[in-house]
């Protein structure tokens, strides 16, 4: 029997997975998904050209739109979340740069996260670790 928690994950899943499609058509490469750190795990890693993405995915039951965006704001990382998530993506990069043939290549840091109202809409909020409160 499939408990709501399984059920979660299941969407979650397909949702990273709808995700990566979607940024494959935009031209980006999957490095890893759920790549795993001593600070916690990132969703999604991606390249493009010299730039390094790191998208974390969010999915939520189909809402109203209107009742959807009130609450984005409770979708969003907290101050302490983007701290362990700032934390991931550093050590994922320092280890990245050492093992890539590419170590020569400056490669910019990057990161959103897509936050997806059922399957067929999906709001993608760039740089959120680039905010105020994010460092």
């Amino acid at each position: 029997m499939n408990t709501a928690r399984q059920r979660s994950e299941k969407n979650g899943r397909r949702a990273e997975i709808l995700t990566i499609f979607l940024y494959r058509l935009m031209g980006w490469r999957l490095i890893k998904k759920r790549a795993r750190t001593p600070f916690g795990e990132i969703d999604i890693i991606m390249r493009k050209y010299q730039r390094l993405k790191f998208i974390e995915v969010k999915y939520r039951r189909r809402k109203p739109y209107k009742e959807w965006l009130i609450g984005l704001e409770t979708v969003l990382p907290s101050f302490s979340q983007q701290q362990r998530l700032k934390r991931a993506i550093i050590y994922f990069f320092s280890n990245y740069s050492e093992n890539n043939r590419y170590n020569d290549c400056m490669l910019s840091i990057e990161s959103d996260i897509i936050l997806w109202n059922g399957w067929f809409y999906f709001d993608i909020k760039k740089d959120v670790m680039e905010s105020e409160s994010a460092f």
